[in-house]
């Protein structure tokens, strides 16, 4: 279970099934998703992740806008097929927010380095002249201005298709390098986002909210702990598999990663 949703019943008593996926599901309680995962390999950043062998038995009682009621270690769900109790009293609890570390030139450009294998050809990433701008504008150390940010990330999330568009997978891989390298422009984004409601899926919303408090899903914190301790080996190997997640939204979200990083070489050669 992500630290950030634990207790699950700080959020209410009360909730209903949000949707249904093929190996997912989310619940929404008050106005918190939490995303239920049956992939052993992943955990949201607002998520809790369930033994692949419940898969079907579980799935039987998910229906779109049944009720859950929700305790500290368990939730009910009460479906047309009977009621399911779901016990998270021995789960562990997960870290998953991301710290600013030291990184210099050098680590950053043997990132890129290995980030540069992946074909981008086979990612989301808009062909549109507004979205290439704006991402421009986010490789470049100029963007202090709240209100342009704002107006850029306007532009940016939501853009694409699916559960989590490709503009906010690519997002968020750019907050993931800024919380890491640079807690000035992290926190310009942060409060960008808090503050307005940028138009988006509830899901990927979610991603964005728990983004910006530096709370990412488990592909991208074991990403971080690589990095922080300079194992380009794991590195290389965790990329892969970013790159493996959904549709494109893997790859979109190293896209992120690489915009990230041609602001952060920019910034160091500009500060010699």
């Amino acid at each position: 279970m992500s630290e950030s949703i634990f207790p699950i019943n700080k959020f209410g008593k009360i909730g209903k099934i949000h949707s249904v996926f093929e190996t997912t599901f989310n619940i929404n309680v008050g106005d918190q998703l939490i995303h239920f995962s049956f992939n052993s390999n992943f955990l949201s950043s607002f998520g809790i992740k369930i033994l692949d062998e419940d898969i079907s038995y579980i799935k039987k009682y998910l229906q779109k806008n049944n009720i859950i009621s929700i305790k500290e270690n368990e939730i009910v769900i009460y479906s047309n097929v009977g009621i399911l109790k779901l016990d998270f009293s021995l789960i562990d609890i997960v870290p998953l927010t991301v710290e600013t570390i030291q990184i210099n030139l050098e680590m950053i450009k043997k990132l890129q380095e290995l980030i540069s294998e992946f074909d981008f050809n086979q990612s989301g990433l808009p062909d549109d002249t507004r979205f290439k701008n704006s991402l421009q504008i986010l490789k470049t150390p100029y963007l202090n201005d709240p209100d342009v940010l704002t107006e850029i990330l306007n532009i940016i999330v939501g853009n694409g298709i699916g559960l989590t568009p490709t503009g906010d997978d690519l997002l968020i891989g750019y907050m993931f390098i800024m919380k890491m390298y640079d807690s000035n422009v992290f926190d310009l984004f942060r409060k960008v986002i808090s503050r307005e409601k940028l138009s988006t899926t509830d899901i990927s919303r979610e991603y964005l909210r728990q983004c910006a408090e530096g709370v990412f899903s488990s592909p991208l914190y074991k990403l971080f702990e690589y990095i922080k301790v300079r194992d380009m080996l794991q590195v290389k190997r965790q990329l892969y598999k970013i790159s493996k997640l959904g549709g494109t939204s893997g790859l979109d979200t190293l896209a992120g990663i690489n915009a990230g990083i041609d602001y952060i070489i920019e910034r160091i050669n500009q500060n010699g």
